[in-house]
């Protein structure tokens, strides 16, 4: 089973945990290039701030 995302995404992901670097929200910024979007054949739409 596939989670959806790249194994380059996890990867990168993974190097970045181990800096303690956190990824943006992608509802909130831009794309963090995951690849599920592409994958499930949907646009993801910006919502801008949120409380």
């Amino acid at each position: 089973m596939s989670p959806g995302c790249t194994r380059g995404f996890l990867e990168r992901e993974y190097r970045r945990s181990l800096e303690g670097v956190t990824t943006p929200d992608c509802t909130r910024t831009s794309c963090t290039g995951c690849g599920i979007c592409p994958t499930l054949h949907v646009k993801n739409v910006l919502m801008g701030d949120r409380a």
